[in-house]
């Protein structure tokens, strides 16, 4: 197995905790705001643990009444949304040329369900 020298080790290390740090840290602010019952509207300032620990915003979600937004718009997000995927996808997909190896694969699978479907379908 190869190995790192020192100062390289240190580097990836280093570059894997501010990757972590990138994924964890809005997770931990997330999880902060759900348990912090003094923050009113947008927080103004970041702290570790929550001023104020707090289930009520649980409390409010079971037992509070809420207002669900009518079936027309959620089906016209949705719409919306998977509509200006399939359309960026069509459009987006040729410019980028396929990796060489998928085309082998491509290939390849082909090849097997072309004998797959000729032992099934016998002329």
């Amino acid at each position: 197995m190869f190995r790192l020298k020192g100062w390289r080790q240190a580097l990836y290390q280093l570059g894997l905790a501010a990757i972590a740090g990138f994924v964890l840290l809005p997770m931990w602010g997330v999880v902060y705001l759900a348990f912090d019952g003094s923050v009113k509207g947008s927080p103004t300032s970041f702290r570790v643990w929550p001023e104020q620990f707090t289930w009520s915003v649980f409390q409010q979600l079971w037992t509070g009444s809420y207002q669900i937004p009518p079936f027309s718009r959620i089906l016209k997000n949705s719409l919306a949304v998977s509509g200006g995927a399939a359309v960026l996808s069509v459009a987006l997909g040729p410019a980028w040329p396929m990796p060489s190896h998928a085309i082998v694969f491509q290939a390849a699978v082909r090849a097997c369900l072309g004998c797959w479907w000729a032992r099934c379908c016998p002329p």
